[in-house]
């Protein structure tokens, strides 16, 4: 129960704090799968959440064929308004939601030189005893003047008090407010830089609809090739459904990753 009341006051004060600064608009990128151009939702780059206008609500669940598969519901609340941006989300996460682990993130983001740069903080701490310090991640991205040209950026994450290190780094380019694409690299520990994950991702996005998707390749032991996307549609001015997955290409294996979400933008 505890845990329950630190998630809600969380997401309160957030939802109060944003609440104060918004000017309306719902000005925001849907539907970026990456580091440099992520969704408005995303926590992969907490920097971006200042490179957008608007404050949205969204509800999201993920999970796999695999039996006994791990899935996943998330609540999050992100807002920015060009220059200052503030989110926070929980996470269930297990085979059994019921009975899943929670994990309790927030972020803070920050646009400087006129959005020609932004830098980031985030931090994710799974709820319970026993549970570590949490990780810490930092992110600096610069985007192209008018979200017209090249971006480029580097993310690190450490898990606090284990001496492990994490690096992400990507480029891309920007054709529209919100058709992109990029290239991105994360190695979950810098010692062993032969294991990563890295991706080819782009976005496009129109008046009633928005797609992203791309290639993924990760590392770990052995080579696993992947292709995934995320098409949403926008009802209205303030509302977007999406369905999201991921095909693995594993030898012997037919398994894939799917999820969807439902939000709100003011």
């Amino acid at each position: 129960m505890t845990q329950w009341r630190v998630v809600a006051t969380v997401l309160f004060i957030s939802f109060v704090s944003t609440s104060s600064f918004a000017r309306g608009g719902g000005n925001i990128l849907r539907g970026g799968m990456g580091f440099l151009f992520p969704d408005h939702n995303s926590f992969v780059n907490p920097g971006q959440f200042a490179a957008t206008n608007g404050l949205a609500v969204e509800a999201l669940y993920s999970s796999s064929n695999v039996p006994g598969a791990t899935q996943g519901a998330r609540p999050s609340l992100v807002y920015g308004n060009g220059s200052f941006g503030v989110g926070a989300n929980w996470t269930r996460s297990g085979a059994n939601l019921a009975t899943g682990t929670d994990t309790l993130s927030a972020g803070l983001g920050f646009s400087l030189i006129k959005d020609r740069a932004t830098v980031g903080v985030g931090y994710d701490r799974v709820l319970g005893a026993g549970a570590g310090n949490g990780d810490l991640n930092i992110t600096l991205t610069f985007n192209p003047a008018n979200r017209r040209g090249a971006a480029f950026g580097l993310g690190y994450r450490t898990a606090l008090g284990s001496g492990v290190h994490g690096l992400t780094a990507g480029l891309g380019f920007s054709f529209m407010s919100n058709n992109n694409f990029e290239v991105d690299a994360t190695w979950a520990n810098i010692s062993t830089l032969d294991v990563f994950n890295a991706s080819a991702l782009f976005t496009t996005m129109k008046r009633f609809f928005y797609l992203g998707g791309g290639y993924t390749l990760s590392n770990a032991g052995s080579m696993v090739h992947g292709i995934t996307g995320r098409l949403g549609f926008v009802i209205g001015t303030s509302i977007d459904l999406s369905g999201m997955a991921t095909k693995y290409f594993i030898s012997g294996s037919n398994s894939f990753a799917y999820g969807g979400s439902l939000r709100a933008s003011f």
